[in-house]
């Protein structure tokens, strides 16, 4: 946990608070630069993920292309990154 909360924790076992009141209570202490930095990081989680997605839908698309000029397997799956496996399966 951040250092700064240091303070509020120490008040919170002296008191006793409850969890739940002490979680209300951090969560509205979250400045607005550090709910951006949480919402930040969760864009770009998804954002990285949907970048591998299309990646990996632009390989397939790309081996199927070469598929189609009868390029050979193995060369295909060398230049795209696929398997032979992976490969073979875009043929049916």
């Amino acid at each position: 946990m951040d250092p700064r909360y240091d303070h509020i924790i120490e008040a919170a076992k002296t008191n006793l608070v409850p969890d739940k009141e002490r979680t209300q209570y951090l969560r509205a202490m979250l400045s607005d630069y550090d709910k951006k930095d949480i919402a930040d990081a969760y864009f770009e989680d998804g954002y990285e993920k949907g970048v591998q997605k299309g990646m990996e839908a632009n390989r397939l698309e790309t081996a199927k292309k070469m598929l189609e000029k009868s390029l050979d397997m193995q060369l295909i799956s060398e230049c795209t990154g696929l398997s032979l496996e992976q490969v073979e399966a875009l043929k049916g």
